[in-house]
């Protein structure tokens, strides 16, 4: 449905820290309402559209669109859409560095 990321708490304060009581998605569309009322850039439309790969794509083309579209982590998910796994930066990185600390 949507991505939750430290990046949405941007902007967080005393003051508004109530709206963390929202559900979550509820969270994400205020927060989306009011930063286009501020003009502010921590959030972003794609949190209501997770980028996504299927289990069957390349780690290349996984890698290959996360570097053309900024993101931190892609969900991996079924023929129907749903969720089952994430490729995030992070694991790519480990897998890399694991990698080459076996070829060495």
């Amino acid at each position: 449905i949507a991505n939750f990321s430290i990046s949405n708490l941007k902007g967080l304060t005393k003051n508004n820290f109530s709206e963390l009581m929202l559900p979550v998605v509820d969270y994400l569309q205020f927060q989306n309402i009011k930063e286009k009322n501020e003009n502010l850039t921590c959030l972003k439309e794609k949190n209501f559209h997770p980028l996504t790969v299927f289990a069957w794509d390349t780690l290349e083309s996984a890698i290959f669109k996360i570097v053309a579209t900024k993101v931190h982590r892609l969900w991996v998910v079924d023929i129907d859409g749903y969720p089952v796994s994430m490729v995030t930066i992070d694991a790519i990185l480990k897998l890399i560095t694991y990698t080459r600390m076996d070829i060495a």
